[in-house]
């Protein structure tokens, strides 16, 4: 009876000085959500994507999806390059004077997977691709209504293109 006691006198003091003891217990506070920034990879690639076509508005978009294929060509030369490499071995690397290793920055880049940047460049300049061919579309759609006394809408040209467009046009054979 005695242990009882002495249980129930701590539990009271413990629930009576503080409520954030029970908290840490009953799980997170509510708090707002962030909504401002997305932290999924897609989402910022695209935003990425929409970024460049948007600041290079003055530039025509022919001459827009050109650069972009020559940059997506550049950047799988340059990941091929990259795959090509010999990937060095830790038995490779040289010894310090205390038996320790010291790493050479090849092996460092292969632990890291810089040899996959390329391919994140590459789906940057997809998505940019996909962006540059649906603004052509729109404005193909609309020149022509405005041509045929058509009423444009903007949202059955983007459907229809979507549904036609191959998803990756752009990928070299591998």
């Amino acid at each position: 009876m005695n242990t009882l006691s002495l249980f129930l006198f701590l539990l009271t003091i413990i629930f009576s000085s503080s409520m954030e003891w029970a908290m840490m217990y009953s799980g997170r506070p509510d708090r707002p959500k962030r909504v401002d920034e997305s932290t999924s990879t897609a989402e910022k690639e695209m935003q990425q994507a929409m970024d460049f076509v948007n600041n290079n508005a003055d530039v025509p978009l022919e001459d827009l999806a050109l650069q972009n294929q020559e940059l997506q060509k550049e950047k799988w030369i340059e990941y091929r390059k990259l795959k090509a490499r010999k990937c060095p071995t830790l038995e490779e690397q040289k010894r310090g004077e205390n038996g320790r290793i010291i790493f050479s920055d090849e092996y460092i880049d292969f632990i890291f997977y810089r040899e996959l940047q390329p391919l994140v460049d590459i789906r940057v300049l997809q998505h940019t691709e996909n962006i540059i061919k649906e603004r052509i579309a729109i404005r193909d759609a609309k020149k022509f209504a405005e041509e045929n006394g058509l009423v444009f809408d903007e949202a059955a040209v983007l459907k229809t293109h979507r549904e036609n467009v191959e998803p990756s046009t752009s990928t070299p054979n591998a």
